[in-house]
């Protein structure tokens, strides 16, 4: 039999697990605790029997409530403890605060959260862990909870004790007073630290990439699926020169001023000639797969600024969403500047920049093309231009690049604009160009030299002599190496046959050209030497000086073939610069006569027969009888023949007039003794003197 007070425990359990609603319960529980004991009786009366059985319902009764209470009490305990560490180490801050927001209690996350120990707390303000930026969001938020009695929250920026920053979300409670007041703050602290950087950077972002997008010098469309402009960018406006208002629900084609856009009913990029459109396929390819499309190049016609432009650019395209609906950022780059120099590179890349032929990089291109042709039959023809470096250092090299532009417009004059002409060296031309036979090739050179001898003879200030060699492919055979080889034999042959000869055509050219520019006069020259040879024999002089002394009356002027016309026709006077340009035709006029065998006596004196007696003349500034006689013969008969004759600007002297000039510049310009003799000639002599 169980104890007495095992007896208790388990009504008491039974009782505890029941609950005890009223007394009439308590009673009836302790009265079968009771009749469960074996108690004695005997030898009692009834009354008391009826007092003990009270007593000891009563004693039961207060058992049972004592173990109850117990109970409780152990519960109370175990649910304070779990309170306790549920407040304790709760991952948010619990702060409780006086009425005066003074720090009364504080959990662990809490102390974490402001950074400062636990001892350090009492008798501390929350706000002095606020930030200035957060004091009137707090203390507004703390006077609505009081006034509202309704929990409030709000972001405050918190500056803990080792001045380091973090923002929390604070939920803040008011425990009201009997008298109407606050009792207490109880405030919740979470860390939102990162929610609020992630924020500020996302706001951040967000300014980044609205300044780059009103800021980026591209066009930038934010458009629909049916191709209407919802958006733009500054850029966009001043590249249109068009207001913002000018966009808004225009489709593309409208404002691109595209000749399709009104083709179809549904209007921009759905008619059959949007197809090809790049900006159609990009934003069809982005809309239906929502996938990007990366600079696709392409070339727009666009009206901007109130005039049509041809615009090369990159077309990219991404979707967008803009509160729920999905949109298209467009972005076109002009670089239209871009691939005009790249073509200009290209082009330089295989083009001679003086002539505008091919040069030798394509040249080379082209052999090894056409080593692997085998279905047509190939003629290579080489030609090189003569006497290049006889120009060039006579007449200078910008009469030597005029040479070869010349023979470079022959050449493209005498070949059609499909075969192939290059310029692969200094004074060498390649031609690739279809043949069938070697009769053909040879019929294309043959009109080669008749078009440079028309050449010559319609424009003689730019001979051209060219040397020429040509080879035909032979059958299912394309060794450009043998063709080549070939080509250059026969061209080197042709030099070597035409080398003096090609030396007297450039001489007969130039001579020309000094006729056909007025530089040598045949009367004037007729004149010039028989005054000359009447001096000359009075003078004793040889046969063989007379002879060079004509050869100098007729070229001592050739050197003004390199003199640009403009200062040779200039009608006012010469400036400073001018004029150093203009004698130094004596000096080109000199190495032109040296390079010419039957002229090279007379290029000393071509070089000097400007200088002076007395010293002023040019180039050398010689005086006196340091200046030959050949120039100081040719300085006085030159100038008498210049006064006798008309001239723009005066009439023709009388005899005596010119006479009178020659002895006001004797001693001066003319040599003295020989002016005397000349005038004596003059005056006589039998033969009849102008």
């Amino acid at each position: 039999m169980p104890s007495d007070s095992t007896q208790t425990e388990k009504y008491c359990m039974t009782y505890k697990n029941n609950g005890s609603a009223s007394f009439d319960e308590l009673r009836q529980k302790a009265e079968a605790l009771l009749r469960e004991k074996e108690v004695d009786t005997s030898g009692y009366s009834g009354d008391i029997l009826e007092l003990a059985h009270e007593l000891q319902v009563h004693q039961t009764e207060l058992e049972i409530q004592n173990e109850e209470l117990r109970s409780a009490q152990q519960e109370l305990s175990r649910l304070y403890r779990e309170y306790e560490d549920l407040y304790e180490f709760a991952p948010c801050g619990y702060i409780t605060l006086n009425p005066q927001g003074i720090i009364t209690k504080c959990n662990i996350s809490g102390v974490s959260l402001l950074g400062c120990a636990r001892s350090n707390l009492k008798y501390r303000a929350l706000s002095s862990f606020v930030s200035r930026q957060s004091q009137n969001d707090y203390f507004a938020a703390l006077k609505r909870a009081g006034e509202t009695e309704e929990q409030q929250s709000e972001e405050l920026k918190l500056v803990r004790e080792n001045k380091a920053s973090l923002w929390v979300r604070c939920d803040i409670c008011a425990d009201q007073a009997e008298d109407g007041g606050v009792a207490q703050w109880r405030l919740t602290l979470m860390d939102i630290t990162d929610r609020v950087l992630a924020q500020q950077g996302l706001q951040e972002s967000k300014r980044e990439l609205t300044a780059i997008y009103e800021n980026a010098p591209l066009i930038m469309l934010v458009v629909d699926r049916c191709l209407e402009i919802r958006k733009v960018n500054r850029f966009t406006n001043r590249f249109f020169d068009l207001p913002t208002d000018s966009f808004t629900r225009k489709r593309i084609g409208e404002v691109f001023s595209c000749g399709h856009h009104e083709d179809h009913p549904r209007g921009c990029g759905f008619g059959p000639e949007c197809e090809p459109c790049a900006i159609r396929k990009a934003l069809s390819h982005t809309f239906e797969t929502g996938k990007n499309t990366d600079q696709a190049q392409a070339d727009l016609h666009i009206q901007a600024q109130g005039q049509g432009r041809d615009v090369s650019c990159l077309v990219s395209s991404s979707l967008i969403n803009s509160n729920g609906e999905t949109l298209a950022l467009l972005t076109i780059v002009d670089i239209t500047e871009r691939v005009r120099t790249e073509n200009k590179l290209r082009y330089a890349s295989f083009h001679d920049s003086l002539t505008g032929l091919y040069n030798r990089n394509f040249f080379q291109e082209e052999i090894h093309r056409l080593q692997n042709d085998r279905d047509q039959k190939m003629g290579l023809i080489l030609c090189d231009l003569n006497g290049m470096k006889f120009v060039n250092d006579t007449l200078g090299h910008a009469k030597g690049d005029e040479m070869i532009k010349r023979a470079a417009e022959i050449l493209q004059k005498n070949f059609r604009a499909s075969d192939i002409i290059a310029r692969i060296g200094g004074d060498e031309f390649a031609v690739f160009v279809p043949v069938k036979d070697d009769n053909e090739a040879e019929e294309l050179v043959q009109r080669l030299k008749r078009l440079a001898e028309e050449n010559n003879r319609l424009d003689p200030t730019t001979p051209i002599s060219l040397s020429i060699g040509y080879s035909v492919s032979k059958e299912n055979s394309s060794d450009m190496d043998t063709l080549f080889r070939e080509a250059d034999h026969r061209m080197y042959r042709d030099k070597v046959q035409r080398q003096q000869s090609a030396h007297k055509v450039i001489v007969q050219t130039l001579t020309r050209a000094l006729k056909f520019q007025d530089y040598i006069n045949e009367d004037h020259c007729d004149r010039l030497q028989g005054l000359m040879d009447s001096l000359a024999s009075s003078l004793g002089l040889s046969e063989e000086f007379i002879k060079n002394l004509h050869l100098l009356a007729r070229y001592h002027d050739v050197g003004k073939l390199a003199v640009p016309d403009r200062i040779l026709f200039k009608p006012g006077p010469l400036s400073s610069m001018e004029r150093r340009e203009m004698e130094q035709h004596t000096e080109v006029g000199s190495r032109i006569a040296q390079a010419i065998p039957e002229m090279a006596d007379t290029a000393d004196w071509i070089l000097k027969h400007h200088e002076w007696w007395d010293g002023r003349g040019y180039p050398l500034g010689l005086s006196g009888r340091d200046i030959p006689l050949a120039c100081r013969i040719l300085a006085i008969v030159e100038a008498f023949d210049a006064m006798k004759s008309d001239r723009p600007y005066r009439k023709a002297m009388t005899r005596e007039e010119a006479i009178a000039e020659l002895r006001r510049c004797s001693g001066t310009r003319f040599d003295p003794d020989l002016v005397e003799r000349f005038i004596w000639l003059l005056q006589n002599s039998d033969e009849d003197f102008p």
